[in-house]
C-alpha cells in the first residue's frame, strides 16, 4: 500500500516567531521535542543558572513527532502517525519533506546488562577542517568520566595523534551529535574545553564539562529536562563560523620534585632573605631543626632536607614523626611523565616527575588505580602497567608488570609493599550478571599473570572498587552489602552467607545509582555507600562485627576522617581536630585564587561549601607517603 501523501509544506517562518527568546541564535542550547499535549520545543538555557525551559508552539513541529536524528541545524522529524519524515531547521525555521520506506523490522530498545567496568565512549566532531576524536573513559556505576582523550587525524600519517589542548576551541558532544565551536569566547563558555551532554539516571540530563587545562570535571544539572525523552545539542550556525581562535594556557605556580631527587634551586641555599645577609640556613643547628619535623609535613620535611648539605642528615628516626596524611594524587595536564599532589591542609599544590620507561603506550592515556603505602598502580594505554613509588630514590622505584588487558576491570589491588615474603597484586572482573569471577593475580618473578576463574552460586554484582587486604585475604563489596573473598594462599573465592545484604533487592539492578565501597579501620571493615545526588540522602556507614558476621550502622567517626575517591576509601586518624568526622572528595571549590577542598560533615549530614558548585580532579587518587622511603 502506498504510503499518505505528505502534510501541506509548512511555509518559511521569517525572524524568529514562535516566542523564540532574545539573542537565541546567540548561544548554545539543548533542546527536546515534546510530545501534546505540551508544547512541541522546549528549549533549555544550560549555561545560565535559574532559567527554566522554554515552551514554544512551533507548528512544523505539531503533530506527535519524534526526532530521528540530527546534522548541523537541521532535524529529522518523523511523524508517528503517518511514518513521513520533515526536515525542520530552526535557525529560521524552514522545512521540507522526506518520504522514508518503512522499516524492514521493528527494533527494541533493550539496554544490555550492566558490566560496569572501565570502558570508553568515542566522539567525533569537525572545526575548522580538522577532525577531532574524543574519548571518554568511564568507570563504575552510577557511571562517571574518569578520564578524557582528545585526537586529531593527521591525514600525512593515516592516524590519530593525541593533543594536549583544542585551543580556543568549545566541543559540545551528545549521544545523537556533536558540535565544535571555533570561538568560545562567541559562545559565552570557555576555551579549552568539552561539554558532554548524558542521561543521568536519577537526574534526566546532566552536562560534564571537561577543561582540558588544568584536567578537571564540572557537573551542571540539565534543569526541566523530560527524562523519558531524548535531548539534543543545538547550536547556532552562526557561532561554528570562523577560523579558530589562540588560547593562551594558564601558568599556574606549583613546587616541582623529581623522583629520586630533590630540588635545591627551589629553596634558598644560603641566607634568610637578600644574598648579602651573613646569617646562613647551615648556622641553625640541627637539633632545633629536627624540633620542627614532627610540626609540619612530610612534603616540607623533603624541603627541610633539601636546604644545605647540613640538614640533609636529619635523622631517619626523626623523619618518622613528620605529618602524615593523604595528598589529592592527579594525572598532570600536558604532561604524561608528572603527577599533581594537592595537600588538604596546607592547600598547596607539588608536581613530582616520574621516571616511567617509555614503550610504544608512553604517549597514550594515562590511568590512575590504586594506590597503597607509597605505591601506586598506573595504566598507560589500554594493557601496560607499572607499580610506581614516586617518592624513592632507587633503582627499583618502577615496576613493570605483565601486559593486561585493563577493560573492564572492576577493581585493582596489592598486599604489601614490594619486596616483602607475601607481596601480590590482583585484579577482579566479574560478568554482566554476576555468576563469573575473574580473578589475576601476579607476584613478583611471574612472567604472566595467573588466572583463575570461579562460578558463584549466588550472583554476586562487584560494586566498582578496589578490594581490601585484610587480615592476610582480600575482600570485595557488592552493590547490596555481600562480601565476597579471594585467598591468595589457596587460590580460593567465596561469597559470604554472611554478613546478609544490607540493602533491599536481589542483586540485578536495572539501574544503580550509590557507590559502594569497603575500608578497613581500627581492625574492622567500614562499608560507605554514596549516592550520586544529595537530593537521595546522606552518606551511608556500616561497621562489620566479625564475631556475629552482622552489619552496625554508624553515625560517624568521630575519632577518623574519610578519604573518599572513585575507585577507593581511606579512613585514617585526622591530621588535625577539625578533621574529624568528615570525608573528604576529590573536589574543590575555587576561592580566593586558590582550593577549598570539599568534604562531607557526618554530624551536620551535608556537603561543604556545597555538593554542586565545584571542579573534580580526573583521574585522581587519595595517596599516602611511606616515611619508610626515606631511610
Amino acid at each position: 500500500m502506498a504510503p499518505p501523501p505528505p502534510p501541506p509544506h509548512p511555509r518559511r517562518a521569517e525572524g524568529h516567531g514562535y516566542g523564540f527568546p532574545p539573542g537565541f541564535d546567540t548561544k548554545p542550547w539543548v533542546v527536546q521535542f515534546n510530545r501534546s499535549p505540551k508544547p512541541p520545543l522546549a528549549l533549555i538555557s544550560p549555561f545560565d543558572a535559574g532559567r527554566r525551559p522554554q515552551h514554544l508552539d512551533v507548528p512544523e513541529l505539531r503533530g506527535g513527532r519524534t526526532c530521528v536524528g540530527q546534522d548541523g541545524d537541521w532535524f529529522l522529524m518523523r511523524d508517528e502517525g503517518t511514518g513521513w519524515c520533515s526536515r525542520v531547521r530552526l535557525s529560521g525555521l524552514s522545512s521540507s519533506q522526506v518520504a522514508l520506506p518503512p522499516p524492514l523490522q521493528k527494533s527494541f530498545n533493550v539496554p544490555r546488562p550492566m558490566d560496569p567496568g572501565v570502558k570508553f565512549s568515542d566522539y567525533m566532531v569537525e572545526s575548522c577542517g580538522d577532525i577531532f576524536l574524543i574519548r571518554l573513559h568511564h568507570f563504575g556505576s552510577p557511571r562517571v568520566v574518569v578520564n578524557l582523550d582528545a585526537c586529531r587525524w593527521n591525514p600525512s600519517r593515516d592516524d590519530w595523534e593525541i593533543v594536549e589542548t583544542i585551543g580556543g576551541r568549545t566541543f559540545f558532544l551528545g549521544s545523537k551529535s556533536s558540535f565544535a565551536v571555533s570561538s568560545a569566547t562567541r559562545a559565552g563558555t570557555k576555551p579549552n574545553c568539552v561539554h558532554i551532554l548524558m542521561r543521568s539516571g536519577y537526574h534526566g540530563f546532566v552536562i560534564y564539562t571537561v577543561s582540558l587545562e588544568d584536567m578537571t570535571i564540572r557537573l551542571n544539572i540539565v534543569e526541566g529536562c523530560n527524562k523519558d525523552l531524548e535531548a539534543f545539542w543545538f547550536v547556532p550556525s552562526r557561532l561554528k563560523q570562523g577560523p579558530p581562535t589562540e588560547f593562551v594556557e594558564r601558568k599556574e605556580t606549583n613546587q616541582k620534585i623529581e623522583q629520586g631527587k630533590r630540588m635545591n634551586s627551589m629553596l634558598p641555599s644560603k641566607g634568610l632573605g637578600s644574598s648579602n645577609e651573613s646569617s646562613q640556613w647551615s648556622d641553625l643547628h640541627t637539633d632545633l631543626v629536627e624540633l620542627l619535623v614532627p610540626k609540619i609535613s612530610f612534603i616540607d620535611v623533603l624541603h627541610l632536607r633539601a636546604v644545605c648539605k647540613q640538614w640533609s642528615s636529619i635523622s631517619s628516626a626523626t623523619i618518622q614523626h613528620a605529618k602524615v596524611f593523604p595528598l589529592l594524587m592527579s594525572t598532570c595536564p600536558r604532561r604524561k611523565d608528572s603527577l599533581d599532589f594537592f595537600d588538604p591542609v596546607s592547600k598547596r599544590k607539588y608536581t613530582i616527575i616520574l621516571n616511567i620507561p617509555d614503550d610504544e603506550d608512553c604517549k597514550r592515556s594515562q590511568m590512575l588505580w590504586y594506590s597503597k603505602n607509597g605505591w601506586i598502580i598506573v595504566s598507560r594505554g589500554r594493557r601496560s602497567l607499572y607499580l610506581v613509588n614516586p617518592f624513592k630514590r632507587s633503582p627499583d622505584a618502577v615496576i613493570i608488570l605483565p601486559l593486561l588487558d585493563s577493560y573492564g576491570i572492576k577493581g585493582v589491588s596489592f598486599s604489601s609493599v614490594p619486596g616483602s615474603a607475601d607481596f601480590l597484586v590482583i585484579t577482579v572482573q566479574i560478568n554482566a550478571i554476576g555468576t563469573l569471577v575473574t580473578v589475576k593475580t601476579w607476584r613478583p618473578g611471574d612472567k604472566n599473570w595467573t588466572e583463575n576463574v570461579f562460578n558463584n552460586g549466588i550472583p554476586f554484582i562487584m560494586a566498582c572498587h578496589n578490594p581490601v587486604f585484610f587480615q592476610g585475604n582480600f575482600y570485595c563489596l557488592d552493590i547490596n552489602g555481600r562480601i565476597g573473598v579471594f585467598k591468595p594462599d589457596t587460590s580460593e573465592w567465596s561469597v559470604l552467607e554472611k554478613p546478609v545484604a544490607i540493602r533491599s533487592g536481589d542483586g540485578m539492578l536495572s539501574s544503580e545509582r550509590i557507590y559502594s565501597y569497603l575500608a578497613e579501620w581500627n581492625g574492622a571493615l567500614i562499608a560507605i555507600f554514596r549516592a550520586d545526588s544529595v537530593k537521595q540522602g546522606a552518606i551511608k556507614m556500616y561497621k562489620l562485627d566479625c564475631s556475629q558476621m552482622h552489619w552496625s550502622k554508624l553515625d560517624g567517626l568521630k575519632d577518623a576522617v574519610v578519604f573518599w575517591d572513585r575507585k577507593s576509601a581511606l579512613v585514617r586518624p585526622p591530621p588535625e581536630e577539625e578533621f574529624c568526622n568528615k570525608m573528604f572528595l576529590p573536589n574543590y571549590a575555587e576561592k580566593d585564587g586558590g582550593r577549598a577542598p570539599t568534604f562531607y560533615c557526618f554530624e551536620r549530614r551535608q556537603y561543604y561549601p556545597s555538593f554542586y558548585d565545584h571542579k573534580e580532579l580526573i583521574n585522581a587518587l587519595w595517596f599516602e607517603p611511606n616515611l619508610e622511603d626515606f631511610q
